[in-house]
Formats: structure tokens, C-alpha cells, sequence
């Protein structure tokens, strides 16, 4: 099970039972057919880990298969979506978000929380009369591991530690949880299982404490249908113990944390961040560098399409005009035929020329255009780095944090203002 514990009911024994299992289906669900909602209707926010058993969790909350399931590593859902039905006498409207920690597709921790900030925020445009309970799914057979523990802190960040409030732990995979412990009885399964949870130490110990171990056994198989209405009475017991006391977790209460929020997350990624905007910044320094004065970088990139010209120059003579302007960059640093001359040169021999060739063609001829013309290249090179600028802003939260990023990047807009690209058509060194 989820953590090693001593079992301490002598009334369960282990068994090994096989359950027959279907194919995972693979299903779209709808954008339409809401039934009409009601003030009773109970609306749950469902989250978690990818691959836990949380869009199955919703076809059985609302007792239709209309969220996309199927057992994998990477997530099935890929958006949020709502879908509501009245299911075994309740008024039931589930919101599915994405499955979190997608180590496919996401890589970084800045990934992580960027995809979760967005999709939950927009949770509440789903359903602005807020939920009666955040449900988070884990999956009861897996050891409760790091990334499970990443994705609880990552929601806290977000919902604020008001979260547990309303939080009720959806525990997936109950038959396996049934096969280890010979049970047979749908009140009997929750009812060992509410004393697993209590057994429970550790990082998932914890969690179970902050929630109040308000906790549900969830049955995702087929074969388990007769003890549906058994978890959903169970899910509506602590349901009615949240309402009670607190209501609702509204967008108005996800607001309060709002402040809280923006510092919190930007600290889960602010190192990988940092990184990231170095590094943009660096690249944009190296392209600028590439337009100094020094003419090294020039009369390598001419030497190396030298280089290539002469190994095609005997079966292509068009290539030997080329050659000509190719050593003026050499000698001047600057071509001596017209953009349009160029142009041609280039397009007359694109289809004579092997790929390597024309490759090498085409970035020198951008390169030219760079020295040729320092003042266009210079508006380029300040449009980037404003764009940088708005985007280490953007990224900063209103939370101060990027400061020296900031700078760095303003300094950059001025060392760019500072360079001489109207005397000789090159530009003074850059340090």
C-alpha cells in the first residue's frame, strides 16, 4: 500500500484475488449537455498527480464516462472541463483539471507551476459559485512518493494552506486495496480502510492530519460497481462535515491568497528562472557581438564559404562573381554589390548549390545585412531586449525578486544605445 505499516486488525487476513480487468477507453468528453444546476447541486474540484485514477474518479462521481482516462504516464486530461449530471439521486457538477508533475511534457519545476497556476485558476470561470470540496485523487497501491508530496505543496501554494479546509483525499485502485486485505463488503472496505488511514505516518500521515483524514476508498473498476453508492455516501458524510463548518471554497476566498500566492510560486522556480533569463540574455550578447568591430568573426564566416565556393567553383562558374564579393568581406568587412545584386547571386545559384553550401550562403547574406545595415540590426537587437524586459517583468509577479535580473537586462538597452552604427558602418566593440 501506500506506506509500510503493521496491520493491526487481526480480522484481516491477505489473499491474493484476481479481478478481471477492460481495456482503458480512450474518451472525448462533452462542451454541451449541462444539465440545468441546481442550489443542491454538490461541485467538486478535482486535481492530482497524472496517472492517479483522477479523470476515472470523475466518470464515477458523475456516473457517465465522459472524462478521458486510460492508464499512462502521461496525462489524460488536457484542459479543464465540467460536465454535470444528476447520478444515484444527487446533482452532481465535477470539474476534471489536468494531471500534474507530466514529466513528458513538462521538465522543470517552472513548467510545473506555470501549467498548474493557469489551469487552476481557470478552474473558477467553470464554476464562479465555488466547490464544496476540493478533491484531491492519490492513488492507495502507490508508495506516496516525492512527486506526490511536490504536487500537494505546488496546490498549497496556489489554494493557500485554507485549502485543507475543504480538502477530501480520493484514494484510487480500491480493489487492489480489497485484494491485499480479503474484503469482500463495500461498508467493510471503507471501514478498513478509514483505519488504514489512521495507521498511516510520515509525509502521507501528515497530509491525512492537515485533512482531517477526511478520506475516500474509490473502486475504478467495472467489476466494483455495486460499491458506488457506498464511496459516494461516504464522499457526501464529509462533504456535510465541510459545508458545515466553512461552505464553500469560493474564487472570492482564492483571491485573499492572491498576494500570498505570487511570492510563494515564483519562489518554487525562482533558480530555474533565473537560469532561464540568463541565458535569453546571453544569446541576445552574442548576437550583438556578432556585429563588432574586430572583423574576426567576419573573415571567418567569409573563409568558411570560401571554402565551400571552391569546392563547387569548378562545375559552377556563376559562383566565381560570388567568390569576388566574398573576398571584398575579407578585405573591407562590408560586400561591395547592392542588396539586389546579392539577391541574385544568391537566388541564380540556390538550385546549383548543395544544401551545406546554400545553408552557408544564406546565413552569411544575413550576416552582411547586419554590417551593411548596423542601425537596422541595432532597432532589432533593442526590440528584443524590451521584449526580454517585459517578460522578466511579467515573470516577476509584482514580488521584486527579479530586480538584478532587471537591471542586467537594462544595462544591456543601454550598452545597445550607447554603440556607434551611423559612422563607418560597423559598430564600436561591445565589452
Amino acid at each position: 500500500m501506500g506506506n509500510e505499516q503493521s496491520k493491526t486488525e487481526p480480522s484481516i487476513v491477505k489473499r491474493e484475488r484476481t479481478i478481471s480487468k477492460k481495456e482503458p477507453t480512450i474518451l472525448t468528453p462533452p462542451t454541451e449537455r449541462l444539465p440545468v444546476k441546481t442550489d443542491s447541486t454538490l461541485n467538486y474540484l478535482l486535481m492530482g498527480k497524472v496517472a492517479n485514477g483522477k479523470s476515472s474518479s470523475g466518470n464515477a462521481l458523475v456516473g457517465e464516462n465522459v472524462f478521458q482516462s486510460y492508464n499512462a504516464t502521461t496525462a489524460g486530461t488536457k484542459c479543464n472541463w465540467r460536465y454535470c449530471n444528476k447520478h444515484l439521486g444527487r446533482d452532481i457538477c465535477v470539474v476534471d483539471t489536468p494531471g500534474l508533475y507530466d514529466t513528458e511534457h513538462m521538465n522543470s519545476n517552472i513548467e510545473n507551476a506555470r501549467f498548474a497556476r493557469k489551469y487552476l485558476t481557470k478552474a473558477f470561470q467553470l464554476c464562479p459559485e465555488g466547490f464544496h470540496a476540493l478533491l484531491i485523487v492519490l492513488n492507495v497501491t502507490n508508495k506516496y512518493s516525492s512527486e506526490d508530496k511536490s504536487v500537494i505543496e505546488l496546490l498549497t501554494e496556489i489554494f493557500g494552506e485554507i485549502m485543507f479546509d475543504f480538502t477530501i483525499l480520493i484514494f484510487t485502485h480500491g480493489d487492489n486495496f480489497d485484494n491485499e486485505y480479503n474484503l469482500l463488503d463495500a461498508d467493510r472496505s471503507q471501514e478498513v480502510f478509514k483505519s488504514w488511514c489512521r495507521q498511516q505516518a510520515g509525509d502521507l500521515g501528515q497530509l491525512l492530519s492537515k485533512s482531517k483524514y477526511r478520506a475516500v476508498l474509490f473502486h475504478n473498476t467495472d467489476t466494483y460497481e455495486l460499491h458506488r453508492d457506498v464511496e459516494l455516501l461516504a464522499l457526501d458524510s464529509e462533504v456535510q462535515k465541510i459545508s458545515s463548518k466553512v461552505g464553500r471554497y469560493t474564487e472570492r476566498t482564492f483571491q485573499r491568497n492572491e498576494r500570498k500566492r505570487k511570492h510563494i510560486i515564483l519562489n518554487y522556480y525562482l533558480p530555474e528562472l533565473q537560469k532561464e533569463i540568463n541565458e535569453k540574455l546571453l544569446t541576445l550578447k552574442k548576437e550583438l557581438q556578432l556585429i563588432v568591430s574586430d572583423g574576426k568573426t567576419i573573415t571567418d564566416k567569409a573563409k568558411d564559404v570560401l571554402e565551400a565556393i571552391d569546392k563547387h567553383g569548378s562545375k559552377y562558374p556563376t559562383l566565381d562573381t560570388l567568390k569576388e564579393s566574398v573576398k571584398n568581406i575579407q578585405n573591407n568587412f562590408r560586400l561591395q554589390t547592392s542588396n539586389q545584386e546579392k539577391f541574385h547571386l544568391v537566388t541564380k545559384t540556390q538550385e546549383l548549390i548543395d544544401g551545406n553550401v546554400l545553408f552557408e550562403l544564406r546565413s552569411l547574406s544575413d550576416f552582411i545585412d547586419n554590417i551593411r545595415n548596423p542601425e537596422k540590426h541595432k532597432e532589432e537587437m533593442k526590440d528584443k531586449a524590451k521584449a526580454l524586459a517585459r517578460y522578466v517583468d511579467e515573470e516577476d509577479l509584482g514580488t521584486n525578486k527579479l530586480d538584478d535580473l532587471k537591471k542586467k537586462v537594462e544595462m544591456f538597452l543601454l550598452q545597445i544605445d550607447d554603440l556607434d552604427t551611423k559612422g563607418s558602418g560597423t559598430l564600436t566593440e561591445m565589452k
